[in-house]
């Protein structure tokens, strides 16, 4: 695979920060749930998938996917602005269509691929693969996660359940 990032390897310095906002990667995710017959992707799943993928970006890179921080809610983690999007339990893309915005391919690739990955996990599962990944707080009013608890959490990964990066995100952030 010419031009992925593997683990643990070296990233060239990005010269600002991510420019991909939570937004634009709930909207993708959200679309690719939209595809299926039977959506699943409910706010609760939709804030385990962003975890995932910041944690699978940083892990790779050393560098956010997007730029808000994930918190730690005492039920998993949380992006603050898709608190505000989204509510309740049913799926979301049953009751919304939206034009996506544009993103780099690359990042594009890995959002599908991270959806490949996790598509067919029930929330429960992916609720309990995130708590047990990160530290969680005593404190029900959260915190903030830092990068260095994601990277080394998502490094300690089995290679076999990483997800790669393109390095043109690490160039794009």
């Amino acid at each position: 695979m010419i031009g992925m990032r593997y683990w643990g390897e070296n990233s060239r310095e990005a010269l600002t920060g991510p420019s991909i906002t939570a937004d634009a990667v709930a909207d993708h995710l959200i679309d690719l749930d939209a595809q299926r017959p039977r959506s699943s992707v409910t706010p609760m799943k939709l804030h385990l998938l962003m975890y995932l993928a910041q944690g699978h970006c940083l892990a790779s890179t050393g560098r956010r996917l997007f730029a808000e921080e994930v918190h730690a809610l005492e039920h998993g983690p949380v992006v603050p602005s898709q608190l505000c999007r989204f509510s309740g339990r049913r799926p979301i893309a049953r009751r919304r269509r939206r034009v996506l915005p544009r993103m780099p391919w690359e990042t594009s690739e890995f959002l599908d691929r991270l959806w490949l990955a996790y598509r067919d996990v029930p929330v429960e599962d992916l609720r309990t693969l995130a708590l047990g990944l990160a530290p969680w707080p005593a404190d029900p009013a959260g915190r903030g996660i830092c990068d260095e608890e994601l990277i080394t959490a998502f490094r300690g990964l089995p290679a076999e359940r990483r997800i790669p990066v393109g390095e043109s995100i690490v160039r794009a952030s």
